[in-house]
């Protein structure tokens, strides 16, 4: 990988964050941890909810 810094993460490793990549396109329309925390929070809740569904039409 060009360019990397080696151990720019260690602290937050060290912590237990957990570091993901996101795709250029994702990072932009979800700029801050905030911002993809609360997406994937509402994902999750629409599954649940969609998989609850499921389970009381059978």
């Amino acid at each position: 990988m060009k360019g990397g810094v080696w151990g720019k993460y260690v602290t937050k490793y060290c912590a237990g964050t957990n570091l993901v990549l996101l795709d250029p396109e994702v990072a932009e329309a979800f700029p801050t941890d905030a911002a993809v925390n609360q997406a994937l929070c509402a994902l999750l809740s629409i599954s649940r909810v969609v998989r609850h569904r499921e389970r009381g039409a059978a």
